[in-house]
């Protein structure tokens, strides 16, 4: 995951999701293991078939 520093957090663990015609975008974003100040965030894309909607739906465990 890339460390990122930004505004003051509201909420440890959120996730967005751009959701398009050919192609769905998410981004998780969660509190660095190094320094709890700054956050880490990994961003995965899925197409728009059922298998990969159903995979965008199935929790990951983020990667260090």
């Amino acid at each position: 995951m890339e460390e990122v520093t930004d505004e003051p957090r509201y909420r440890d663990r959120v996730c967005g999701v751009d959701v398009g015609k050919a192609g769905m975008v998410a981004t998780i974003r969660v509190p660095s293991d190094r320094d709890p100040s700054r956050r880490a965030a990994e961003t995965r894309s899925f197409g728009t078939t059922k298998k990969e909607v159903l995979a965008l739906a199935t929790p990951a465990t983020p990667t260090s």
